[in-house]
């Protein structure tokens, strides 16, 4: 009997070592994304897999944010932008965060637009300039999304408090 045991107990091992070698090949064809494979331009498809998107290239340095600086000045107004220390921590993070933000990621500056058409323009300026938005409305930030971790800037939509048309055709 001990013969028919060490046989029995060979072919298991071997069998699941060999399953084993298959099911991680297998595995490693679907992972194996290339960096050379990369699409020509970025997939914009609601199903897309993380690992087919290029990474977003932001540009936070003092002389592109100093000229985006004067372009949100001409859109909103001087009074309309904070760089208040105090503004920066309070739209970065909260206690209520369910993921806390290091102060030193926070963004470099609040603004305060008050219609559809200044978040609009402020937005086309972030993105000729490659500079990232976050955007800030009640403050609770439950779910971490205001969180800023790439020096960009806080859209805070407080000033814009109005209902100006209601669509009840609208679903």
């Amino acid at each position: 009997m001990p013969y028919f045991h060490a046989v029995t107990l060979l072919i298991l091992r071997t069998g699941s070592l060999l399953s084993g070698a298959g099911f991680y090949y297998l595995a490693s064809l679907k992972s194996d994304v290339k960096a050379d494979v990369q699409p020509a331009r970025t997939n914009t498809a609601s199903t897309a897999l993380i690992n087919t998107i290029e990474p977003p290239e932001h540009d936070v340095s003092p002389a592109n944010l100093a000229s985006a600086y004067s372009k949100f000045v001409a859109i909103i107004g001087k009074e309309n932008i904070s760089k208040a220390v105090d503004a920066l921590l309070q739209h970065t993070s909260t206690e209520w965060s369910s993921y806390p933000a290091n102060h030193e990621e926070s963004s470099r500056h609040i603004l305060l637009p008050s219609s559809t058409q200044e978040v609009s323009d402020i937005m086309k300026v972030c993105h000729a300039q490659r500079i990232p938005v976050v955007a800030f409305s009640g403050g609770t930030s439950l779910e971490g999304h205001f969180v800023n971790t790439r020096h960009g800037i806080a859209i805070d939509f407080t000033k814009m408090d109005a209902i100006l048309k209601v669509h009840e055709d609208d679903p």
